[in-house]
């Protein structure tokens, strides 16, 4: 579960839809390690929720030390689509978003 307030509303992972999920391929203990999920809450508002290890794009410090990290990152619907074409398949993009044109 991660939750964050951001201008005065909650982002929370565990009371959204999950709408597609992403990662690099590296175990969850590795450093390099980076997660992406994207969420859709009840208001119709998307955005994804990242982590990943101490090298990630999404890594931290803490005092002078790499740690692992996380982010939230809110989108709109076009972002979410565009993220969607990113990282996801095909198949699963269609069952979310319907059939694009050819």
């Amino acid at each position: 579960m991660a939750k964050k307030i951001i201008n005065g509303k909650m982002y929370n992972t565990d009371t959204t839809q999950v709408i597609g999920t992403w990662d690099n391929g590296y175990t969850r203990g590795d450093f390099y390690f980076e997660e992406q999920t994207l969420h859709k809450k009840k208001t119709g508002e998307y955005f994804v929720y990242a982590h990943g290890g101490a090298y990630s794009s999404f890594g931290d410090s803490y005092g002078g030390q790499g740690c692992a990290g996380e982010k939230f990152i809110l989108m709109s619907v076009e972002q979410a689509q565009q993220w969607s074409e990113e990282y996801l398949d095909a198949d699963e993009y269609i069952a979310i978003w319907g059939e694009p044109e050819e």
